[in-house]
């Protein structure tokens, strides 16, 4: 029996949920480098070989390197889970950058496909309200403010 792309997508995001998982029950014990280590880890089963160029492009070229609505939706939340587990360890201006770049990931996937669900809406709204408007650029302000306006 041949694994069809849906399928692959299917079982990737499933596993994808289960590491969510595990890295916000390191968090909640307080254990963040075990938290940390779990998103790295993720990001590399997810990206491969890929995850370095991708972390190290804007946001705009990081979605464009993705190329996938579902590729885009995990990298920005594991951007998002980075920047709690840094939170959590004290490490302000580099939560305040993940937050940053995670909202604009997610606003950069709209380009790939406008509609957007509830959870993603809801997690562009919460990272709107903690991101500095200094950190984004004029076209992520003018699709966050279109975002809140739904």
């Amino acid at each position: 029996m041949s694994i069809t792309q849906n399928d692959y997508i299917l079982r990737l995001l499933e596993a994808f949920a289960e590491s969510l998982a595990r890295i916000a029950r390191h968090r909640a014990r307080g254990e963040a480098e075990e938290s940390l280590d779990r998103v790295t880890e993720t990001a590399e089963q997810v990206f491969g070989t890929s995850l370095p160029l991708i972390d190290s492009v804007d946001p705009e070229s990081a979605v464009d390197l993705l190329a996938d609505p579902a590729k885009v939706w995990m990298y920005a939340r594991l951007t998002e889970e980075e920047a709690s587990t840094l939170d959590l360890l004290g490490h302000d201006d580099d939560a305040a950058g993940c937050r940053a770049r995670a909202l604009a990931l997610y606003l950069e996937r709209t380009r790939m496909d406008p509609a957007i669900d509830a959870e993603t809406t809801e997690r562009i709204q919460a990272l709107g309200s903690k991101v500095d408007p200094a950190d984004l650029d004029d076209r992520h302000i003018s699709l966050l403010t279109a975002i809140s306006r739904q």
